[in-house]
C-alpha cells in the first residue's frame, strides 16, 4: 500500500483509497507530515477495513462490473474487426475487442464506453437543472478524476464529472450534477449553498449517502 500526499488550500485532511489499495491524502499546505501518519495510524482499523472490500480491477471474463448500480458480470470477447462492439445482454455487459488479452486496452475500452454512454444520460438531466440554475454552461467534460465526483469553475463555467459517477444510481449522477451546477450561484460550500439543494432535492443527503455505500470502481 502506497501514500501520496497532496497539498492544498484546504482547512481539513481527507483521506481517500484509490482503485490500487492505495491512500491519497489531501491536506492544508502547512500541516505537518508527522500529524498525518498519526493520523493514519488513528484510522488504521477503518483503512484496514475499507482495503478489504477493494478488488483491483483486473476487466476479465467474469468480474463483477456496475452501470447505474445494477450489478452485471463482465464479458469479454476476442474479434479481430477493428472497431469494438459493446452489448448489454440481461445480467452481461458484453465488450467484443481486439487484443483482449491486453489488460490496458480492456481498461480503455471500457472506460471510454462509460464515457459515451454517460453523455446520453447526463443531457438530459443538465437541461433539467439548467433550467432551475438560470445560468448557461460552456462546457462539460468526463474525465478519470482521482479525488472529486465532480468539479466546477464558476468563472469559466466549465464542469468536469468523474466517470466513476456512472457506476453508482441514476439519482446519484443527478445530486453530483446539480451539485456541481449550484456553484454557479455559490461558488462555496456554506450553508445556503446546501439550503438551495434541499429546496429541489430534498432527499440529497440520503442519494449521497447510497451513491458512496459501495467500493466498487470502473
Amino acid at each position: 500500500m502506497g501514500i501520496k500526499i497532496i497539498r492544498k488550500k484546504m482547512k481539513n485532511v481527507y483521506v481517500k483509497i484509490d482503485e490500487k489499495g492505495d491512500l491519497i491524502v489531501n491536506a492544508p499546505l502547512n500541516f505537518p507530515e508527522n500529524k498525518i501518519y498519526e493520523l493514519l495510524e488513528s484510522r488504521k482499523k477503518i483503512i484496514e477495513e475499507k482495503l478489504k472490500k477493494i478488488k483491483i480491477k483486473e476487466y476479465k471474463d467474469g468480474d463483477e462490473i456496475y452501470f447505474l448500480g445494477k450489478k452485471y458480470i463482465l464479458k469479454i470477447k476476442e474479434i479481430t474487426e477493428k472497431e469494438n462492439k459493446v452489448e448489454i445482454d440481461n445480467d452481461q455487459i458484453i465488450f467484443s475487442m481486439k487484443d483482449s488479452n491486453n489488460l490496458e486496452k480492456r481498461k480503455s475500452v471500457i472506460k471510454n464506453w462509460y464515457m459515451e454512454e454517460g453523455k446520453n444520460i447526463i443531457i438530459p438531466l443538465f437541461k433539467k437543472y439548467l433550467k432551475i440554475i438560470k445560468k448557461d454552461i460552456n462546457k462539460v467534460t468526463i474525465k478519470d478524476l482521482k479525488s472529486k465526483w465532480g468539479s466546477c469553475n464558476p468563472r469559466t463555467r466549465n464542469i468536469n464529472l468523474n466517470v466513476q459517477i456512472f457506476s453508482r444510481p441514476i439519482e446519484f449522477i443527478e445530486y453530483v450534477i446539480f451539485h456541481e451546477l449550484t456553484h454557479l450561484i455559490y461558488p462555496h460550500h456554506q450553508k445556503e449553498f446546501y439550503e438551495f439543494i434541499e429546496q429541489y432535492m430534498c432527499n440529497y443527503k440520503e442519494i449521497i449517502r447510497i451513491g458512496k455505500l459501495n467500493m466498487y470502481q470502473i
